[in-house]
């Protein structure tokens, strides 16, 4: 689950323990194409003027994913 208080934060509980991972930026389920596009869109010009950059996606099938990174 998304920390409401904090945009990269995610807390994920695995066989009754608390795990929480920090990330620039995490998208909930509300969260639009338009919205991640904007998020990522600098990263994606880096890459084309040639630095390094990684867009983690996961998530389950069939949710968007590969669309939402296409479009």
């Amino acid at each position: 689950m998304l920390d409401p208080d904090d945009e990269g934060l995610v807390k994920v509980k695995n066989k009754g323990r608390l795990h929480q991972f920090v990330l620039d930026r995490a998208f909930g389920l509300d969260s639009t194409q338009s919205e991640v596009f904007q998020e990522v869109s600098a990263l994606v010009r880096s890459t084309l003027d040639g630095f390094n950059a990684c867009i983690f996606a996961y998530g389950q099938t069939g949710s968007g994913k590969t669309y939402t990174m296409e479009d």
